[in-house]
């Protein structure tokens, strides 16, 4: 019979025991879907880590896969895709920054060997101006701390030390005779003012002690030093009509 209460009693049963395989397997989905979830978060993270990380050293193209390996996921959690795309953006910020002290080491390079050769090719012709110019330009532009001009910069140095002490032991052998050249300027002049001629021994060994500053100018050719002489020759031409 159906409706006795023995087959009341089995379908209840029934029902109970079909709600609870129902429950139980409503239950191993849920979790194997948040297994799921937490496996595609953790790959997701370990993605957006990664990439935080190598954002300022990766090379573009291990960074390019890091992004391919990114866009392949199926779902994105909205706040690591807000890191992964700050990591992007720091990447990016980064090969900018590369690129430019990449330049910035090229026009180092250049500009230091091309300082570097015009000082060797000064280096014997005397011209104190211009080799000068080619240090002061060198120190100007930081050349000595640039990345760009390492290769250049004991090789310049060591030149332009040289050139420098050279410089100097000229620089004292120039104020040398200038001051020499003044003091027999003034004696031709006070001859001159004075009206009276005197011995042609005396102006020879003027003339002679002026020759003697002079010999050693022959690498600075000063503007100055050559007025100054011009006039003490002048001065003893105007003895020499005088007599």
């Amino acid at each position: 019979d159906p409706e006795s209460a023995a087959a009341m009693r089995l379908l209840s049963a029934a029902r109970s025991r079909a709600l609870r395989e129902a429950i139980g397997e409503e239950r191993a989905r849920n979790k194997a879907r948040a297994a799921a979830r937490a496996e595609a978060m953790a790959l997701e993270l370990a993605l957006v880590e990664a990439a935080e990380k190598s954002a300022e050293t990766a090379s573009p193209e291990e960074f390019e896969q890091l992004c391919a390996d990114y866009h392949a996921l199926s779902v994105h959690n909205e706040n690591l895709k807000t890191r992964f795309m700050a990591a992007r953006y720091r990447f990016f910020c980064a090969q900018q920054q590369r690129l430019a002290r990449r330049e910035a080491e090229s026009r180092e390079r250049q500009l230091a060997g091309e300082l570097t050769l015009r000082l060797e090719n000064l280096k014997d012709s005397g011209n104190w101006k211009l080799i000068r110019q080619v240090i002061e330009s060198w120190n100007r532009a930081g050349l000595n701390n640039a990345p760009g001009a390492v290769e250049f910069v004991e090789r310049f140095n060591t030149l332009a030390g040289e050139l420098s002490r050279k410089a100097q032991v000229l620089q004292q052998a120039y104020s040398l005779a200038m001051q020499t050249a003044q003091k027999v300027l003034a004696e031709y002049e006070n001859m001159v003012k004075s009206g009276v001629l005197p011995p042609a021994e005396q102006r020879q060994a003027l003339l002679a002690e002026l020759e003697g500053a002079a010999e050693n100018l022959s690498e600075l050719p000063f503007a100055e030093a050559d007025n100054l002489f011009h006039s003490v020759l002048i001065r003893h031409r105007i003895q020499f009509c005088l007599q």
